[in-house]
């Protein structure tokens, strides 16, 4: 049995898309927070019930969202490698910090039609803190973060493959 989970939330047909990835008995619950902060959908995680003993799992696997026309798959594989910054949900933020070395990421673009699983990635660097959130100039400042306290964090990720199809979120 292999356990996905995402840090971020999207609708209930996203789960078949991260159950045919970690080809394993995924049993869920609707946490109900979308990634934005608004209920929309639901949010699964599965439950510390059915969850495998993480101390006997290899790795996790977890869904990023990002649009194509911010930072595609594409992007990816030409950088090769990227920080994930601007994460401004706590709860996302949670699921990041919980993100291991070695942890499969499935990239995935909401907004192109039709949304779904363009690509796969690998955590290879765990959850540090988002240095964004300290510039007053970028997008992503937090005035309410502090370098003794900071409230949001990043992972570092690595290309592995782009798909040859992708997985749409509607099947």
């Amino acid at each position: 049995s292999v356990t996905a989970r995402s840090d971020l939330c999207l609708s209930n047909r996203t789960i078949g898309c991260q159950a045919s990835f970690a080809r394993g008995n995924l049993r869920t619950r609707r946490t109900g927070e979308h990634a934005a902060g608004v209920r929309q959908g639901g949010c699964y995680e599965a439950p510390a019930a059915n969850r495998v003993n993480d101390r006997h799992m290899a790795k996790s696997y977890w869904l990023l969202k990002s649009e194509p026309d911010v930072y595609s798959i594409a992007d990816l594989k030409n950088d090769k490698m990227t920080y994930w910054e601007g994460v401004r949900n706590y709860q996302a933020r949670n699921h990041m910090m919980a993100m291991k070395k070695g942890d499969e990421v499935f990239c995935y673009h909401s907004q192109q039609t039709p949304p779904g699983v363009v690509g796969v990635a690998r955590v290879i660097e765990e959850a540090y803190p988002d240095f964004t959130q300290f510039d007053t100039k970028h997008k992503y400042f937090d005035p309410k973060s502090s370098e003794d306290k900071p409230r949001w964090w990043m992972v570092d990720i690595r290309f592995v493959k782009k798909l040859k199809s992708e997985v749409s979120s509607s099947t």
